[in-house]
């Protein structure tokens, strides 16, 4: 018996202003690294906030029970 597993990614589509200089580093980093621009905001956001971005807030603020 033949069974396939399939996984679905929904992903949402945003508009970013970023300055020229932001921008030149984007591009470049993107080239240098062979991946999307998208790719290297989505990695920055993995970075910056985990993998699991509902716990996101205002910079300098923990969410709740994350407190030390």
């Amino acid at each position: 018996m033949l069974s396939r597993v399939y996984t679905y990614i929904t992903m949402r589509r945003i508009m970013l202003t970023v300055s020229d200089n932001e921008h030149e580093t984007l591009r470049r980093l993107s080239f240098e690294r062979r991946v999307s621009i998208a790719e290297l905001i989505r990695q920055a956001l993995d970075d910056r906030y985990g993998s699991d971005h509902a716990e996101i807030g205002p910079p300098g603020r923990r969410p709740k029970g994350d407190q030390q």
